[in-house]
């Protein structure tokens, strides 16, 4: 028997605060992922933190945004995910 996994409707509680990580190649990505991310929504990003690996190869960027509804977060993560240079976002 498989179970579907959890959706968002029923593990939070809209709107939020959501921070997001966005993971890819090192470079513009979060300037670039915080402008999506705006654009979007039609508001500005709540904050961000960028860590870059050792070799500055890759960087993580912490993207906070209010989101009101789970379809808005779906879309967001959508967008982030086809962003180039993107390797993943959680």
């Amino acid at each position: 028997m498989t179970s579907e996994p959890p959706r968002f409707e029923d593990l939070l509680e809209f709107p939020t605060d959501f921070t997001l990580r966005v993971i890819g190649a090192a470079g513009d990505l979060p300037a670039r992922a915080a402008e999506r991310a705006e654009r979007l929504l039609g508001r500005a990003v709540l904050g961000m933190e960028v860590a870059q690996s050792r070799e500055g190869n890759w960087v993580v960027a912490r993207v906070t945004v209010r989101v009101e509804s789970a379809p808005e977060l779906r879309d967001l993560y959508a967008l982030l995910h086809g962003l180039e240079g993107v390797r993943m976002v959680l």
